[in-house]
């Protein structure tokens, strides 16, 4: 991330370490996707507490970051990991990230508006070198599991936000499109 001054890494580059030590080599694929997207509702806010504008940011974010990271680095675009099904973290398993999450949150809030977004990118790609440097996966994996991340935070955070509002001013796709088939 070569847009972020190195005077400003620092606190991120903890925030990473941090994390990636409390991951569990063989369950990470599991547990970072629900830690991650803790740190999104809390800095950007769950279905019940944003706006659509500040869910798209956190969805941009890690839409930029797998593909950022698929140029960068030459890998094949695929699409989301679909065997990823991930789930909200448990009490137990909230326990065991919190000083981790509380750190990243403290830190992107305090960001101005237009300088979150690269930092949580910053953090994300940080983690995902991490992640490979461990050789938990190989270097072409983690835009798919962004990506497979993206697609979990739209039908858990988004996707309620849009159906409340589609129930409110009507559905912009036409209904036939949704008719049986048949």
């Amino acid at each position: 991330m070569p847009y972020i001054a190195k005077s400003e890494r620092g606190p991120y580059d903890k925030g990473a370490e941090l994390l990636l030590s409390a991951l569990d080599p063989e369950a990470w694929r599991q547990q970072l996707a629900p830690v991650i997207c803790e740190i999104g509702r809390r800095v950007y806010g769950d279905p019940d507490s944003t706006r659509y504008y500040r869910q798209n940011e956190f969805l941009g974010v890690l839409g930029c970051m797998a593909n950022e990271w698929q140029d960068r680095l030459r890998v094949p675009a695929y699409g989301a990991d679909a065997s990823l099904s991930f789930e909200p973290m448990g009490q137990s398993e909230s326990a065991q990230f919190e000083d981790t999450i509380a750190l990243v949150v403290g830190l992107l809030q305090k960001e101005a508006d237009e300088a979150r977004p690269a930092k949580l990118n910053y953090l994300l790609t940080w983690t995902m070198i991490g992640v490979v440097e461990a050789a938990w996966c190989p270097a072409d994996y983690p835009p798919s599991y962004v990506r497979a991340m993206a697609r979990w935070v739209y039908q858990t955070v988004v996707r309620p936000f849009e159906d409340r509002a589609k129930a409110r001013n009507g559905d912009v796709f036409p209904e036939k499109w949704f008719a049986p088939q048949g």
